[in-house]
C-alpha cells in the first residue's frame, strides 16, 4: 500500500477553463425534451402553458447572458513563451 503522502506529492492539479470563459450554452436540448416529454404525458393546456414560461425565461436569459458579456483572453501568458 503506498502512503497518502506520496500519492498527493506525485499528482498534479488538473487544470480545467472556467465556466465564466465558455461561450452561452443555449438551452435548445431543454426545449426539446420539455416538448417530447409534454407531448408522450398528454399533458393539459395548463402545463404546456406553464412549462413554455420557463422555457421562455430561460431563452430570454441565455440570450441576454450571450450578449452582455466580457471575453477574457485565456493564453494570454503564453503568447510571450
Amino acid at each position: 500500500m503506498i502512503p497518502r503522502r506520496v500519492i498527493l506529492k506525485t499528482s498534479k492539479m488538473a487544470k480545467e477553463i472556467s465556466v465564466k470563459n465558455l461561450p452561452t450554452r443555449l438551452p435548445v436540448g431543454i426545449t426539446v425534451l420539455i416538448w417530447l416529454m409534454l407531448d408522450k404525458m398528454n399533458a393539459s393546456d395548463l402545463t404546456y402553458g406553464i412549462a413554455y414560461t420557463l422555457v421562455v425565461m430561460a431563452w430570454i436569459g441565455a440570450i441576454y447572458k450571450m450578449y452582455n458579456r466580457e471575453t477574457v483572453d485565456l493564453f494570454k501568458d503564453d503568447k510571450n513563451k
